[in-house]
């Protein structure tokens, strides 16, 4: 079973995304910031993370730039997720654009990132 990492402070958020991949077959791992995320990668190493960008502690962009540089998850792919503005503008100039797999903008149907995620990893 393939599994994905939810990273996202807010809780129905997760809870709806889980409930919606595991539908689908999905193993699910989820935690609520990007500290939180880094271990758990390391621990557990998913096939997929899907991040959130606005999050306390460690946002979504330090976050992927850490698990980027770590050679034990920087093959793991990543989903962004933000509500905050055009994704593609925010990352046109910056070096995480290039070290992250697909952006999706919340709020976004289930069926969209359902469909990224079988795009990355079946």
């Amino acid at each position: 079973m393939k599994r994905i990492l939810i990273v996202d402070d807010n809780e129905l958020t997760r809870s709806v995304v889980r409930e919606s991949l595991e539908s689908e077959g999905y193993g699910v791992i989820e935690c609520d910031n990007g500290r939180k995320a880094i271990n758990l990668a390391l621990k557990e190493h998913p096939d997929l993370i899907v991040m959130d960008i606005a999050m306390p502690e460690l946002d979504g962009f330090s976050t992927t730039l850490e698990l980027k540089k770590n050679e034990q998850t920087k093959d793991i792919p990543i989903i962004i997720s933000s509500a905050h503005g055009s994704l593609k503008e925010m990352f046109a100039f910056n070096e995480v654009a290039a070290k992250v797999f697909a952006f999706i903008e919340k709020p976004f149907p289930l069926k969209d990132l359902i469909s990224k995620v079988k795009d990355v990893i079946g």
